[in-house]
């Protein structure tokens, strides 16, 4: 198990460093600016990255790390981890061999390894990677019911529901019932402005007539509007239209 307690605090130059930790103590990691390897063990590890090179595997627990404007391949090994960078919105987003590999419109590249969740430190956008099609839709919620992209602890929560067998509808409800939803729309939403709301959070569009007609009718018998979300949701139109949350399979 990772220790608790402060982190023990780990500092190197300016040259090519090989830095490895082989014991549980979570470690804070300052990598300085040379080409360095980094690899930690079982602790809740942050790695920072500034200039150079670098190659980061931070094995089980789950880490943070700060991208730097090199060329950096990361692993985050087994946990929930997270990558930060400055802004999002200045990255082309690829996968390539079941990694997926960020390219910044003006400096540095990033290939992901069993990362979890990608953040703006600068900036709204983030990007949810999951290993599944219902964490997927899961994550995708956070758009079409909340308006925004998933936060980093929002989208562990949730996909450890999904893991843990919690059914995609009870976990529309938990976005629908939410005080987020209600501060945004009011307790009273009607059938039709409500899937309009959902059209536009996950297509970015306003709902056609047929469409329209087709959820107003579901509604009237017998399905809810969670049973709306995940229908809308999980389509190949929502998948296309949220590039916040991508599927990459076989991660740990």
């Amino acid at each position: 198990m990772p220790s608790a307690g402060p982190p023990r605090v780990v500092v190197s130059g300016s040259g090519n460093d090989t830095i490895t930790i082989t014991d549980n103590v979570n470690t804070f990691v300052d990598a300085g600016a040379g080409n360095d390897k980094i690899t930690t063990a079982g602790g809740n590890d942050t790695v920072v990255l500034n200039g150079g090179n670098n190659t980061v595997s931070t094995g089980a627990g789950n880490d943070v790390i700060y991208a730097g404007n090199g060329v950096d391949k990361i692993d985050g090994g087994a946990g929930y981890d997270v990558v930060n960078v400055g802004n999002l919105a200045n990255y082309t987003v690829s996968v390539s061999n079941g990694s997926v590999v960020l390219n910044s419109t003006t400096s540095g590249q990033a290939t992901l390894t069993n990362v979890q969740f990608v953040a703006s430190v600068n900036g709204t956008e983030s990007l949810a990677i999951v290993n599944s099609q219902a964490e997927g839709i899961a994550l995708r919620m956070f758009d079409a019911v909340l308006g925004r992209d998933a936060d980093a602890g929002g989208a562990q929560y949730y996909t450890q529901q999904v893991n843990g067998g919690t059914s995609l509808s009870t976990i529309a409800n938990n976005f629908i019932n939410s005080a987020e939803y209600t501060a945004a729309h009011g307790s009273n939403v009607s059938d039709a402005k409500f899937i309009q709301d959902i059209y536009q959070g996950a297509l970015g569009r306003t709902a056609d007539a047929e469409g329209l007609v087709f959820w107003a009718q579901q509604l009237v018998t017998g399905h809810t509007r969670a049973d709306v979300v995940v229908g809308i949701v999980g389509s190949a139109e929502s998948q296309a239209h949220d590039t916040g949350v991508i599927v990459v399979t076989g991660q740990v």
